[in-house]
């Protein structure tokens, strides 16, 4: 089942209302029955709207949250290619900054220990990122190369 972008928009809003503990990191006073707790909310008021009919709540945490963020990151990664950076507006923006918070922990407290590896890691996300660029690049050109090719 496909939802509609205001349906997609609804979720990420009540999940973006409890990033602190849905992708907070784990200690005293947050546990795994925390999230869990949340997650279950979150779904519960969703199906309340009359989404995820027949589910349970892990479809909400394991499945369409990450094919959410997934399918972000790819269209980020082709509009960099492309350079048409328009998509951002709408859900898209929603997911990135979402994405953002999960992954620089700004709204926890313990942000230090994130910062010793950052250079490293974004030494090594950035050649990633370079390289998938170069392959997405490659694609095109050679499925461009293969439409002229085609054409009677």
């Amino acid at each position: 089942m496909t939802h509609s972008r205001q349906e997609k928009l609804l979720v990420l809003r009540k999940i973006e209302d409890h990033k602190v503990v849905l992708f907070g990191k784990f200690d005293n006073h947050l546990t795994r029955q925390d999230k869990k707790k949340t997650w279950k909310e979150i779904f519960l008021s969703c199906q309340a709207l009359g989404l995820f009919r027949g589910k349970e709540f892990t479809y909400l945490r394991d499945t369409f949250f990450p094919n959410l963020r997934k399918c972000t990151m790819v269209s980020l990664c082709v509009a960099g290619v492309v350079g048409n950076f328009e998509f951002i507006n709408g859900l898209y923006g929603w997911i990135l900054n979402l994405v953002r918070k999960m992954r620089s922990r700004s709204y926890e407290g313990s942000a230090k220990k994130h910062r010793l590896r950052t250079p490293h890691l974004r030494r090594h996300q950035l050649i990633q990122d370079n390289q998938r660029q170069y392959q997405i690049r490659n694609h095109f050109q050679r499925s461009r190369e293969r439409n002229k090719t085609n054409v009677p």
